[in-house]
């Protein structure tokens, strides 16, 4: 397990990070972290985004359940970025101090969207290489925590975790715990020795499935006229 040394020393950092803006120490750093579907471990090096979306629980996994991933990156607000191994150098967790401008989204609720990708050198090609996503949030109605802090006019701070989902024995989901796109449990953290949270497969974009449902047409039909 992951001990809560590293997260307190976490967050003593974080009260002089920077005095005129918001802080938000986030991550996930107690116990659980994240899986692929396939249970492996989320490797280092791959986005995590933490911001608010527009969209209702059933919006997000209608556009997701199609491909959509656009409609949901335009309403979404990103307000911090990091790394899976930020902070703690393994797999399936992260440790964060970010020190955003959350004039946009104060008060409101936050989001973890978590990606497993092809290419990490950038936050964009972690975006465009995306084959697995994963959306998480713990209710703000139930964990104060979970709500953007305020910007003016004193910035404000909050801590929030993963692992804030989950139970005393980090193995069960707690009330206004949202498993939006992904599942848990699945696959296992090795630093944190708990159930990890699941992300899910990316179906094709619209568009794209739709030029492949063409050119098999087309394929098919070529060859039944080459068969006459």
């Amino acid at each position: 397990m992951i001990k809560n040394l590293v997260y307190s020393i976490i967050v003593i950092s974080a009260l002089g990070f920077n005095a005129h803006a918001s802080s938000v120490v986030w991550g996930a750093t107690e116990d659980n972290g994240f899986s692929q579907s396939n249970t492996a471990e989320l490797p280092i090096g791959n986005l995590v985004r933490l911001g608010n979306f527009s969209l209702t629980n059933g919006q997000i996994q209608a556009f997701f359940s199609v491909g959509d991933i656009g409609s949901l990156t335009a309403n979404f607000v990103e307000v911090a970025t990091a790394k899976i191994g930020d902070g703690l150098n393994a797999p399936s967790n992260l440790a964060v101090i970010s020190s955003p401008d959350t004039s946009a989204v104060a008060g409101l609720q936050m989001y973890y969207w978590v990606y497993a990708a092809t290419n990490n050198t950038s936050n964009a090609t972690s975006m465009s290489t995306a084959f697995e996503m994963g959306i998480f949030y713990q209710d703000k109605a139930v964990n104060s925590s979970w709500a953007f802090p305020v910007e003016t006019p004193v910035p404000g701070s909050t801590t929030v975790d993963i692992t804030q989902m989950t139970n005393l024995g980090a193995n069960a989901l707690v009330a206004g715990a949202n498993v939006v796109i992904g599942s848990f449990p699945k696959g296992t953290s090795t630093a944190g020795s708990a159930p990890n949270f699941g992300l899910a497969p990316v179906v094709p974009e619209p568009t794209s499935a739709a030029l492949v449902l063409v050119g098999l047409v087309s394929l098919a039909s070529r060859r039944r006229r080459q068969a006459k």
